[in-house]
């Protein structure tokens, strides 16, 4: 029998449609997954399960970062959809992809907007996966040696 609510912190009724958490069942990617795993159980708003998870505040917390390294928006004919690209990162259902870029445009789009730039989620930009910059691979490759000569012997 599936729980589709649950008590809150403050003695009140949750529903599925009220909640903000995944659970890491939900999520594709294992390091979310484990990630969520640890989380707070409550009632997925995704398949209503009572499960550990993560909300979609913590989510975004996660993918902003990756999103900003990884990515550069694009001409809509060499990109990929905002949500498109979130559901590729973590592993996700395009509505939940949907809803963590609604969640990344709140907690970023006003700031980029007021400073006179563009909500960076908004849901017309299309973004492309960026190289990683040759500087960066000649830094991983020095750590990778001297890890390898210095700890990994002893």
């Amino acid at each position: 029998m599936m729980d589709d609510g649950v008590d809150d912190k403050d003695g009140d009724y949750l529903s599925q449609e009220d909640s903000d958490n995944l659970c890491h069942l939900c999520i594709g990617d294992p390091y979310l997954a484990d990630e969520a795993g640890l989380g707070t159980r409550q009632v997925c708003f995704h398949c209503g399960k009572m499960e550990p998870g993560l909300t979609l505040a913590e989510l975004s917390e996660r993918i902003h970062p990756v999103f900003e390294e990884w990515f550069q928006q694009v001409n809509e004919d060499h990109g990929s959809p905002v949500s498109e690209i979130i559901a590729s990162i973590a592993h996700v259902d395009d509505d939940v992809a949907e809803r963590i870029a609604d969640q990344l445009s709140d907690d970023h789009g006003y700031m980029a907007v007021r400073d006179g730039g563009d909500d960076p989620y908004d849901s017309f930009n299309h973004y492309a996966e960026v190289g990683v910059p040759r500087e960066r691979q000649q830094e991983r490759w020095q750590r990778f040696k001297e890890s390898l000569l210095g700890e990994a012997r002893y």
